[in-house]
């Protein structure tokens, strides 16, 4: 069964919460975009005034949890530049999974040892987190192949799965497909037989089962979800594929 998660960009806290309330009695897991105003144009919760806002914050300090936390899961896509920052925080806000974006590392090799020194045993942990690499379209295989193939001490793989943009203009819901992610996904798929492989952006209720064909396990939508009649039909629907 292909797994179908969510996706919200917040404008604030209470938009979040809106949003997680109409999906939360038939979704376990909700993708969270946050952007920051640089790797993308646009900037989402949790930022405000060139800080944090008050919500988050307090979820920062423990002060309170994310909203519904005890019945959501949170995968945390982090369009941010540089995101070792957010990726402490998310951690902080008890992030099933958190995504960063192959373009957003000045260096990446860097990126990716700090992480398993910083979180390797508690990735390993029952509370652990699993890491996601985000790639463009029309990223070749052979520019971030290396990453994938990332091994930390003890030979396990760095990279838990990969996500596959279908928009090129990332950081906004409703954009048509960019026909080029099949390729990208097929070409993955075929020389990772067992990797998870996501793909957002562009998702529709008509473009999934061809996106399941070429290798995509996971379908990420905020616009087919939300936007349609019955959001609860429209993820059974998805899932089916």
């Amino acid at each position: 069964m292909t797994e179908v998660i969510p996706a919200i960009i917040p404008k604030n806290y209470f938009d979040l919460e809106e949003k997680l309330s109409f999906i939360q009695s038939f979704t376990r897991m909700v993708q969270i975009d946050i952007t920051d105003g640089k790797l993308v144009p646009t900037k989402s919760w949790p930022y405000w005034q060139g800080g944090y806002d008050d919500y988050f914050q307090a979820i920062l300090k423990e002060d309170q949890g994310m909203p519904m936390w005890e019945k959501i899961d949170f995968e945390f896509h982090l369009m941010v530049k540089e995101p070792k920052e957010m990726l402490e925080n998310c951690v902080k806000a008890g992030a099933k999974r958190i995504i960063v974006h192959l373009c957003a590392l000045d260096n990446p090799d860097e990126f990716f040892a700090w992480v398993e020194k910083e979180y390797g045993n508690q990735r390993r942990g029952l509370v652990g987190f699993g890491l996601g690499l985000a790639i463009e379209s029309e990223t070749k295989l052979e520019e971030f192949s290396k990453y994938i193939d990332l091994d930390n001490e003890y030979g396990e793989k760095v990279i838990d799965y990969v996500q596959v943009m279908g928009i090129k203009n990332v950081g906004f819901q409703g954009q048509d497909m960019d026909e080029k992610v099949y390729e990208t996904i097929s070409a993955i798929r075929a020389k990772y037989p067992e990797l998870p492989i996501s793909v957002d952006g562009g998702v529709t209720l008509e473009n999934a089962g061809d996106l399941v064909d070429a290798g995509a396990t996971r379908l990420v939508s905020g616009s087919a979800i939300f936007d349609s009649n019955n959001p609860k039909e429209a993820i059974d629907y998805l899932k089916s594929l």
